[in-house]
């Protein structure tokens, strides 16, 4: 489950690509064999009739994935040095945050994730509302807190000190991030992949269609520093990818390699590169999981 920082084991019981319900796998580490109704029933969005279906340039009308994707390089390589900016989600798995990183790193832009809390039942559902805040910070996507930066890059997209920004999975409009009105709009390119066409989608110069973790593979940190495992249980719709498939194509594109892109590769390249997770391997995560200290 990934509607809270706990990571309930579940089951996800679908048939023809649509989800009928969730209910708890055992897992005595994390959740024994309970979850909250909050997540019980938090999957309905997967199949909403607004779900972006394949990507866009609003510059040239391209709706294909190759077509847009060489467009958003050549942007990006144009792009000075430090003139860039990434906002990620920490609803993202480890894998995609990887990339996210080494995306970065080529661009040397700032990055930050959103904060994302709820009142707690202090039992299973808690407060910190996005699954893998852990897996962010570890992978150094953010720092110390969640949320940190935004301020601090919205202030620099305003004095023009960042032209570029990459929105991964967020809603950089949301009220109770109290950014500055209109700031989004100073921007010279703004790139933006998500599964709903929110505020933030409208003004993107580029859209990415994306996918919700039921839709894909992948691992989180939970709260209590335990490394799980998570299975693509549908399809996502129409033409909508997995963010590790584009982000990986983006960086192909950029570098002349592309990375790996299968969870499984991924995992164990961020692993051996990240301290805390070093040593651990796909394989002995297994299904129940592993306690990491951060």
């Amino acid at each position: 489950c990934a509607s809270c920082g706990t990571g309930c084991n579940v089951v996800v019981g679908s048939r023809q690509d649509r989800i009928y319900r969730l209910t708890p796998r055992r897992n005595d580490a994390v959740n024994s064999a309970w979850m909250c109704d909050y997540g019980r029933l938090n999957y309905r969005w997967v199949h909403r009739e607004d779900r972006l279906t394949r990507p866009l340039s609003r510059r040239t009308g391209a709706t294909d994935w190759g077509a847009v994707l060489d467009e958003v390089a050549a942007v990006l390589r144009s792009a000075p040095k430090r003139s860039a900016a990434i906002v990620a989600s920490a609803r993202l798995s480890n894998e995609e945050l990887w990339l996210v990183k080494r995306l970065a790193a080529w661009l040397e832009a700032r990055t930050d994730c959103v904060p994302r809390t709820g009142e707690p039942d202090h039992l299973l559902l808690h407060e910190d509302r996005n699954p893998n805040s852990n897996g962010a910070r570890v992978l150094g996507v953010c720092f110390t807190e969640v949320g940190i930066n935004l301020p601090y890059l919205a202030g620099d997209v305003e004095a023009g000190r960042i032209r570029t920004l990459i929105v991964v999975g967020e809603d950089l409009t949301r009220p109770e991030l109290e950014l500055p009105e209109g700031w989004l709009d100073r921007l010279e390119n703004l790139i933006v992949g998500d599964l709903f066409p929110t505020p933030t989608v409208e003004r993107a110069h580029y859209v990415l269609a994306g996918c919700g973790h039921f839709e894909k593979t992948g691992t989180f940190i939970n709260a209590h520093g335990r490394v799980q495992r998570f299975r693509r249980a549908v399809r996502p719709p129409g033409e909508a990818r997995p963010e590790a498939e584009w982000l990986a194509a983006l960086l192909g594109r950029l570098t002349g390699r592309r990375p790996s892109h299968g969870a499984r590769e991924l995992f164990g390249e961020l692993a051996a590169a990240t301290p805390a997770l070093r040593g651990l391997s796909w394989e002995r995560l297994g299904d129940q999981g592993v306690t990491v200290e951060l």
